[in-house]
């Protein structure tokens, strides 16, 4: 039976930690039931041909009838009546908030005597609020008759309440996402809500009105504003929701300390409230989600580093790019770049097993600095010690070299920097001589037997067909001593074709652009670099 202090407003209820059966009433039974109730005819057009929820409005009624028999407060039978005549608006946010006050509504009604037929069917109430949300999150698409809405609606059309507003919609796209390729096709259709003629259509009448008025302010946000009210409405609920729970955390803090001192049963209850004000901290990034997503945004952003550090130093290079001819292949590159970003995928097991490699490979490379240093140290006598720039100079020398000796058969090296930083000197330190003159561009074919079908794509790689059908004996014309009666271009280019020509395994080419117009440097370099090119066989 109620007590003499459930009858006072409360809230608190002296000697036990609850609220009175009248503020449970008033401020847990009234006041969400009647705001719905006064919200009612906005949705009265649906209401009229949705069905009503029979189960629902069973054990309410029972529940009227109950409180109708039973002692009661003087809005006892008030509140049972709003709730029965509110049930027909099920709507998503508003029975899972009433079902949290039927909880607690209905634990009061346990601790009092006389009161457990109310209890439980409260109970089944606040289950039935729980089990009908639910049900209403469950996509109806087959309940449309109109099969390009049922087509167009997209998955979030048919989402509920609590789907959209968690994006649980958006999981298994991203779960699809993480294993593989995400494609156009793979995206689900936009929903009817958000059909840009629609949105559009409901914008121009409310853009129209304010951009005629000439005393109106900030027209575009007005008009925005009235035509998505409802998505700005949204968020001020969960917004009070926050604010509230901030506060409520001291108070939480000071009954924790009083009921580990003197109030033991409270525990259960502190438990429940612990939960139900901290339950936003669900949405922060504290979970194993968050630790995988940053493992995965790692690689991403890896990805995206190697892309802006390879576009700046094609930038930097553009000149040289451009002379030798590469605008295709670098352009290709740059494009296939963002192409290695999306098809990253979050997780690489692979990794592991390339480390290991790396690391095993990686480790001759390590020590053998250390072993040259220490045999140089040992080696060298103490009277002729090896100063430390000559020993780097040494082993950097070698280790370029050795860097450009080991790169695969057939492969192309290109060595680019500004001027006097050592190309040249680099190439004449890889041949063993700084001679330039020993290259006589008179002796095409040199030594080397003459094989016609090779002298003639020489000729042609090396774009020398209409120079030599210029000249009056041909291939037979006198060049002068060193080539005195030949251009700068033609120079370089008999040069060229003599090096082809000795088909020796490597070719070593320092500023092959020189005294070459751009045009015939990129005709000579895509002929020379092409797939059928003579550095390619």
């Amino acid at each position: 039976m109620l007590d003499k202090m459930d009858t006072h407003f409360g809230p608190a209820d002296v000697g036990r930690f609850d609220f009175t059966i009248l503020f449970e009433h008033t401020m847990l039974g009234l006041v969400p039931t009647g705001i719905i109730v006064l919200a009612l005819p906005t949705r009265s057009s649906a209401l009229v041909q949705a069905r009503p929820g029979a189960a629902l409005v069973a054990i309410q009624l029972a529940s009227l009838i109950l409180w109708h028999r039973a002692a009661r407060t003087i809005v006892s039978l008030a509140a049972a009546i709003m709730s029965f005549a509110a049930s027909s608006a099920l709507l998503s946010i508003f029975l899972p908030i009433t079902m949290l006050f039927d909880i607690t509504i209905a634990r009061s009604y346990f601790m009092r005597g006389g009161l457990a037929a109310i209890a439980a069917l409260y109970a089944v109430i606040a289950t039935l609020k729980l089990a009908l949300p639910i049900l209403e999150e469950m996509p109806k698409r087959n309940l449309l008759y109109s099969d390009e809405i049922r087509d167009n609606a997209g998955t979030e059309g048919f989402s509920g309440f609590w789907n959209r507003s968690m994006l649980i919609w958006v999981t298994r796209l991203v779960v699809k996402g993480s294993h593989q390729h995400l494609k156009v096709e793979d995206l689900p259709p936009i929903g009817q809500q958000d059909n840009p003629e629609q949105l559009y259509n409901r914008f121009t009448p409310f853009w129209d009105t304010l951009a005629a008025a000439t005393i109106s302010k900030s027209p575009l946000i007005r008009a925005g504003v009235r035509t998505l009210y409802r998505e700005f409405l949204s968020s001020i609920l969960p917004r009070l929701c926050l604010v509230g729970f901030s506060f409520a955390r001291p108070f939480l803090m000071q009954w924790t300390a009083s009921a580990v001192v003197r109030f033991c049963s409270l525990k259960r209850s502190l438990i429940g409230a612990t939960i139900l004000i901290f339950w936003w901290l669900v949405g922060k990034p504290l979970s194993f989600l968050n630790w995988c997503m940053q493992r995965a945004r790692t690689v991403w952003n890896e990805k995206i580093q190697s892309r802006v550090v390879s576009t700046s130093n094609v930038l930097a290079q553009l000149k040289n790019i451009k002379a030798m001819g590469l605008n295709t292949a670098i352009s290709k590159f740059l494009q296939e770049k963002p192409l290695s970003e999306t098809g990253t995928p979050f997780f690489q097991p692979e990794r592991e097993f390339g480390t290991d490699i790396n690391l095993t490979d990686a480790f001759g490379n390590t020590i053998a600095p250390v072993a040259v240093f220490a045999g140089a140290r040992f080696w060298t006598r103490a009277a002729d010690p090896m100063a430390v720039p000559e020993i780097l100079a040494t082993y950097a020398i070698v280790l370029i070299v050795s860097l450009l000796m080991s790169e695969l058969f057939r492969s192309i090296v290109i060595i680019h920097g500004g001027l006097g930083t050592g190309k040249s000197a680099l190439l004449s330190a890889i041949l063993d001589t700084v001679d330039s003159k020993s290259h006589n561009p008179r002796q095409l074919i040199g030594a080397f037997p003459f094989i016609e079908s090779l002298y003639d794509d020489v000729i042609e790689a090396c774009n020398l067909t209409k120079d030599l059908d210029d000249l009056t004996d041909g291939d037979q014309t006198m060049t002068g001593s060193n080539g005195c009666n030949l251009s700068g271009g033609q120079k370089q280019r008999i040069g060229l074709a003599r090096a082809l020509f000795s088909r020796c395994s490597i070719i070593i080419l320092d500023d092959l652009p020189c005294s070459l117009d751009e045009t015939t440097a990129t005709r000579i370099i895509q002929r020379l670099l092409g797939p059928k090119g003579p550095l390619r066989s």
